[in-house]
Order: structure tokens, then sequence, then C-alpha cells
């Protein structure tokens, strides 16, 4: 495991790097699903119906309500990332995002 998020509800999402899915847990700890991924995951943030992955140099949102993934384009700047250390949102909606030593903010659109 490298990352996890806790969902308001009490289950856990955690990132499985060397499967290349995020599992999502129970509260007791059973399987609730996984989400497989064509890439190794390492940080994950819940934003409501949306969970936030860093997968190696890209930034991917996977819809937990209907299960499907799509793929941030980032628009501003450098298009990908170079070492993800974390990320996580603000109040206001911005997400952060630790990339080596330097701290990025988006307004993300889902």
């Amino acid at each position: 495991m490298s990352g996890l998020a806790l969902a308001a509800e009490g289950s856990v999402y955690a990132a499985e790097f060397s499967a290349h899915r995020i599992q999502h847990l129970a509260p007791d700890g059973h399987a609730l699903g996984a989400y497989p991924l064509d890439c190794e995951p390492q940080y994950v943030v819940v934003a409501g119906d949306w969970l936030d992955v860093t997968c190696g140099a890209t930034l991917l949102s996977i819809n937990i309500v209907g299960g499907y993934l799509q793929r941030s384009r980032i628009v501003e700047g450098n298009a990908h990332f170079e070492h993800p250390r974390g990320l996580t949102y603000a109040p206001d909606g911005t997400l952060f995002v630790v990339d080596d030593r330097t701290l990025y903010q988006f307004s993300v659109q889902h």
C-alpha cells in the first residue's frame, strides 16, 4: 500500500502500487471492490463522488458512484508531474499537489 483516503461514511480507499489498483475497504476491513489501473497509484484523495489519484506522472479521477475513470488534463504549465509526494483538497475545492519540492494548486472540473 502507498496512499490511503478515508471516505465520509468511514470506508477506505487504498492505493496498491505493485498491484496497479485502488482497493475499496469497508470500515471493518472487508473488501468492497477494486479499481484496476494501468499504472502504479501512489496518493489518493476523496472529493465528493470522485477519487483523485496520482499515478506515475499523471492525475487520474475515478467516479466512485459510476466506476469510470478519467485522465486529467493539466492546462497550465507543465502537463505532468515528476515525483508526486501527496495531494489534498482545500475547503474551497482547490486541489493541491506536492511534486518533489514544488506545491501546485489546481481548479478541478470533473
